[in-house]
């Protein structure tokens, strides 16, 4: 395949992801209320799926520093979206808890969830959605074994 037939695809699969993105937005209220940053929103997303979160854990889910971490976190905590512990097997540690607002926030993506799957997921064939998760997964290990 010649190149420009690579950047139309290219091109024509990040328009579906941002329409996606952008139809779907509406069915997270709070998400958009919060007006979080990409890298708050990410954060929240991974403690909702994975509670109780160290700052190495998450700073390495998001290739960021450890204070770059901390210094993310600072707004969600005063926004009661999560709270910082420090760890009982590890002192030194901190561990991140989802706050009130988190909770609330995690019981809006299982519903969330819950409406993708019954609403257009289980639309899809399941060898379609296989396909899709074995392409990006594909697509993710060749990106992260040509940063290495």
């Amino acid at each position: 395949m010649a190149y420009e037939e690579y950047k139309e695809i290219l091109h024509s699969t990040i328009k579906s992801l941002e329409s996606i993105s952008r139809n779907l937005q509406p069915k997270l209220p709070l998400l958009q209320k919060l007006q979080l940053t990409t890298r708050q929103e990410a954060m929240m997303m991974r403690l909702v799926q994975d509670e109780n979160v160290s700052i190495s854990n998450l700073a390495y889910y998001l290739n960021i520093s450890k204070s770059a971490v901390s210094q993310a976190l600072n707004r969600l905590e005063k926004e009661e979206l999560l709270i910082r512990l420090i760890n009982e097997e590890n002192r030194r540690e901190m561990i991140i808890k989802l706050g009130p607002q988190g909770e609330r926030l995690q019981e809006e993506f299982r519903l969330f969830e819950e409406s993708i799957i019954q609403d257009y997921i289980s639309q899809l064939k399941k060898e379609e959605i296989e396909q899709i998760d074995q392409t990006l997964k594909k697509l993710d290990k060749l990106i992260k074994e040509t940063e290495e």
